[in-house]
């Protein structure tokens, strides 16, 4: 983890998901496989991928390339959506931060449809590497570590794993039941080990 950033300056969603006090970061991944993400970076990156796009729409090119291009614009408008909602949070980190009852923890759905966005982003890279797009950077690439990680995402204590899921419960009980269990299945199952 970078020494900017420590887990407690950090709020959590689920298993899978913190994003920083400041918005500006955020943690995917987990079970000791972070990927940490930068907005600036993010932005980057998207810009990246439209010039990619366009260069490789610009030209004729073969039926083989279709797919790729085709991949590229799925990549694409899926982290564009992403940054659609963290530019949200980014420009008023205030308003998206925990409240003081439950420090520590997401409360907003913005939360959700990124943890969302980021598990469609993850699969349409995996479905990339597959396909063995040539030049292409995945966006998600875990940074690993000599120790395993002790992070609150990959090793909460017992008590952190029955508050998340209580929290998971308070906060977002009106999510449609495929979403949340989509989003908090793991808390639950987590809470239900610690007992």
């Amino acid at each position: 983890m970078s020494d900017s950033y420590t887990t407690s300056s950090f709020y959590t969603l689920n298993r899978r998901y913190m994003r920083s006090e400041d918005c500006s970061v955020i943690m995917y991944g987990g079970g000791g496989e972070h990927v940490m993400l930068n907005f600036d970076q993010c932005t980057e990156t998207l810009a990246m991928l439209d010039y990619r796009v366009t260069q490789k729409t610009s030209f004729r090119h073969g039926a083989a390339t279709s797919k790729e291009t085709k991949m590229y614009e799925l990549i694409m408008a899926q982290l564009s959506d992403i940054l659609v909602h963290w530019r949200k949070a980014v420009a008023d980190p205030a308003h998206y931060r925990s409240n003081k009852v439950d420090p520590g923890i997401c409360i907003h759905t913005l939360d959700i449809d990124m943890c969302e966005g980021l598990d469609t982003l993850k699969a349409l890279e995996d479905k990339a590497d597959e396909m063995g797009i040539p030049n292409y950077t995945r966006l998600l690439v875990p940074f690993f570590q000599s120790e395993p990680c002790k992070c609150t995402l990959c090793a909460p204590s017992i008590g952190r794993r029955r508050w998340f899921w209580q929290c998971a419960q308070k906060y977002f009980a009106t999510l449609p039941p495929t979403i949340f269990e989509r989003m908090f299945s793991g808390l639950r199952v987590d809470a239900e080990n610690a007992l």
